[in-house]
């Protein structure tokens, strides 16, 4: 972690600057989240980008292989079962948390979550970041990953390609 961006980041972010970012947020919305919005940006050097990005790659490589979904089955044997479900997630989302492990930091797995609605709010609180975190700032939240004009025609195509196959079931 980048402790001296973190330390300017944690002294200019203010209760103010919090209520200011939830206004934000409900200004798009028309609605004010049930849950604490806790997320802050992370600032981290290449190193930890390197082991986030291994411990993505591992993680990966576990759901894309072929018998994941009967690995899966039993982790939701009392969930109800969605019909024509794929075998794999189309989204994805791993948390890690940051932990302290022989002196250094290192990610730990907290959960993956394979459905698109955080998708959608994600792209709104780093917007909202962006918006309400001072400029001054040496380091401010960013990623290239998060561009709307990037991002709009990849969703527009899976949401598409998602949903033909299914409306062709049901015009038979």
């Amino acid at each position: 972690m980048i402790e001296s961006s973190r330390a300017q980041f944690n002294a200019a972010f203010s209760p103010e600057r919090y209520q200011q970012l939830l206004a934000a947020i409900h200004a798009d919305f028309q609605y004010t989240p049930t849950f604490r919005v806790a997320e802050t940006p992370i600032f981290i050097d290449a190193n930890m980008k390197s082991m986030l990005l291994e411990a993505c790659q591992q993680l990966l490589a576990y759901i894309q292989a072929p018998d994941f979904k009967e690995k899966s089955e039993g982790a939701l044997a009392h969930a109800p079962k969605v019909p024509n479900e794929n075998p794999h997630p189309e989204f994805l989302a791993i948390d890690f948390g940051l932990c302290e492990e022989n002196g250094q930091l290192v990610p730990k797995l907290i959960e993956a979550q394979g459905f698109p609605s955080i998708f959608n709010f994600q792209y709104h609180l780093y917007q909202k970041f962006l918006e309400t975190t001072p400029s001054s700032l040496p380091t401010r939240p960013s990623s290239v990953a998060w561009s709307r004009t990037a991002i709009r025609p990849f969703f527009e195509k899976l949401f598409w390609a998602m949903l033909l196959p299914r409306r062709w079931c049901y015009w038979k």
